[in-house]
């Protein structure tokens, strides 16, 4: 996969979508703004789907608080926000272990996504990538 399509796949699954970030966004500009009372760096780009996207880093930690994506849809811009907060080391790397994803627009749901344990480079075992038994057939 490459270009948009691979964009596309990043955008879906947020745990490609903080990886490489200098790599996925082209015409940066940088300024300055706050989340809450926390001063923060805002760095706003065009992903390679054309989207755009903002970022939010702490000034005194440089920690990814908010990430801010603008989809163009049929309808219309449908902008995307998900923020960060708890971060944790684990094996020497900061994580996030709460992430509050939403759309901007009032009314809409939000999902929250709390983290107890991340591990890194975890033995998983086999038998968890293997296809379920399709379900017997009931009979009338």
């Amino acid at each position: 996969m490459s270009g948009g399509e691979l964009a596309q796949l990043r955008s879906i699954n947020s745990l490609f979508a903080l990886i490489k970030l200098k790599e996925q966004l082209t015409r940066t500009r940088v300024g300055r703004d706050k989340i809450g009372d926390r001063d923060v760096y805002v760095v706003t780009g065009t992903m390679a789907d054309g989207n755009r996207q903002r970022l939010f880093f702490d000034m005194q930690t440089g920690l990814l608080l908010r990430r801010v994506t603008y989809k163009s849809t049929i309808v219309g811009i449908i902008p995307d926000q998900v923020d960060l907060d708890d971060y944790r080391e684990v094996d020497g790397v900061k994580f996030p272990f709460t992430a509050v994803s939403s759309t901007i627009e009032v009314g809409n749901p939000v999902s929250t996504r709390k983290f107890s344990e991340i591990k890194l480079n975890a033995t998983v075992d086999e038998s968890k990538f293997n296809m379920p038994p399709a379900p017997k057939p009931t009979s009338p």
